[in-house]
Order: structure tokens, then C-alpha cells, then sequence
């Protein structure tokens, strides 16, 4: 397989979030796939397969197991597709296990992707919740994972969770915090955690945005946002929210291209 490891959400290697992404020409097992992104232990690994009208199928898995969308894995897809699968196309789609993912290359390195919006519902905080977080959210909701608001950006920062506790919570497979941005030029401030999937702290999280981006849009009034995830990573992601789909843009860095010998 060809592999490349790219980061995506940042202008350079070492910022962002990693994720490796490796070229199939037929599906390995499901079991060489898991063991795979166990090997790399990146937060996400992609798999790709050429399809006949030039698209791809696109398969992610994190280190505990396979996820149906991943947004910084399918950036940093985008990526390869138009500096390397083929070089020129400005357009593509990805299909995923959660539906079409279309993808644009942009002016100045940039791409976007198209992702669903995902609506939340207020829930309400449980002891569990408080004990995983080991501080009381101002608001929690649920979508397709938890997002837990606090009202300062130094909470969010300042935030120990209990990723045992976290991986107990009930529902979804991942949680996240956000927080009104403080610093000049951001919306947000937000963290991901995904302990269910062996990632205790996401570098930077596409489907998180797609949670906190509609929202948000909705509480501040305007379409267009900025989030700055505050992993050790650090990771800025740009969106719209536009109707029942979130638009995220983003640029990536290449660290390293190779090849991958298992499942042959």
C-alpha cells in the first residue's frame, strides 16, 4: 500500500492532528485494518480505494476501532489526492460509511470538505458526567457524541478529565468541551476525547465541529467561524455552516510517504 502520513488543520508539520493515510487496491480484512491503525497509532489512519468515476472510497479507523466519518483523516486524504493521486483535480468526493463527503482545493493550499451538521439536544448533567470531567459543564447536550459547555476559556484549558470515567459514560464514543474565545480572532476554544477508541486527546477533530459549528451559529447569529482546539497541538479550523451541512476548511503538511507491507 502506499502510505503517507500527513498533518492536517495546520500550515506545518508537528501542528494539527496526524493522520496516515494508506492506498489500497482491493480491501484488506477488517482485522488488518484494525491492526494497522493499531501499528501507527495515529490518532486516525484512512484507507483509500480508487473507484471507477475517479472518486474514492474512504475508510477510517482510530486505534480501538473503525469510525464512520473523520474529519482531519479526510482533510489529510484531500490532501494526497490532489498533491499526489492525482495531481490537477481540484474537485473530489470521498464515500464514506456516513455518506458523501465532497472535497475542493482551494487557492493558497487550502481545501475544503463538506461534512453533515449534526444537531444537539440539551441533556441533562448527570454525577457521572461531573465525575468524568471532575468539574460541573454549564451545559451538556448530545448529538452523536457528548459536547459539555463551559462558560470560560480557561476552563476548557485548565480541564483534567477522568478518561476511565469518560470511556464509562453511556452514550457515544467520544466527548467533547467548548467554551466562548476569549482571544482575539476565534469563536471557540474547544477539546475532543475519544478514550472509547484508544485516542484519550484528539489533536484536532472535524466531527467535534461538526457538532459545535451549527450550534454555535445559531447562538452568535453568523454563519461563518473560527475554532481554535486547544490540544498540546494546538489546531485552528475555519467553517460555514450552510444549511444541513458544515463546510470546513483547512490546510495540511506532509512529514513522511512510504509504503505499508501488511496485508499483502
Amino acid at each position: 500500500m502506499k502510505y503517507f502520513m500527513v498533518d492536517a488543520f495546520t500550515d506545518r508539520v508537528f501542528g494539527g492532528g496526524p493522520a496516515g493515510i494508506a492506498v489500497v487496491g482491493r480491501w484488506p480484512a477488517d482485522a488488518v485494518m484494525r491492526e494497522i491503525a493499531r501499528e501507527t497509532n495515529l490518532p486516525a489512519t484512512i484507507f483509500l480505494q480508487a473507484r471507477a468515476d475517479r472518486d474514492y472510497d474512504l475508510r477510517a479507523f482510530l486505534p480501538g476501532g473503525e469510525v464512520p466519518l473523520c474529519g482531519h483523516g479526510t482533510l489529510a486524504a484531500a490532501f494526497c489526492l490532489f498533491r499526489f493521486l492525482d495531481p490537477g483535480r481540484e474537485k473530489a468526493a470521498f464515500h464514506t460509511k456516513r455518506g458523501l463527503i465532497p472535497v475542493t482545493k482551494e487557492a493558497g493550499g487550502w481545501i475544503s470538505l463538506t461534512m453533515p451538521a449534526i444537531p444537539v439536544q440539551p441533556v441533562e448533567n448527570t454525577p457521572a458526567m461531573v465525575e468524568a470531567l471532575d468539574i460541573e459543564p454549564a451545559g451538556a447536550y448530545f448529538g452523536e457524541q457528548y459536547l459539555f459547555l463551559f462558560e470560560r476559556e480557561e476552563e476548557v484549558a485548565a480541564l483534567t478529565p477522568d478518561f476511565a470515567a469518560l470511556a464509562a459514560l453511556p452514550e457515544g464514543q467520544g466527548a467533547f468541551v467548548a467554551a466562548p474565545a476569549a482571544a482575539s480572532g476565534y469563536d471557540i476554544v474547544c477539546r475532543a476525547f475519544w478514550p472509547k477508541l484508544g485516542v484519550n486527546e484528539d489533536p484536532v477533530c472535524g466531527v467535534m465541529h461538526c457538532h459545535l459549528f451549527p450550534l454555535w451559529a445559531t447562538r452568535m447569529g453568523k454563519a461563518d467561524l473560527v475554532s481554535r482546539q486547544l490540544s498540546p497541538r494546538g489546531a485552528t479550523v475555519r467553517g460555514s455552516v450552510q444549511g444541513a451541512n458544515v463546510v470546513l476548511r483547512g490546510q495540511a503538511a506532509l512529514f513522511q510517504k512510504g509504503e505499508i507491507f501488511a496485508g499483502e
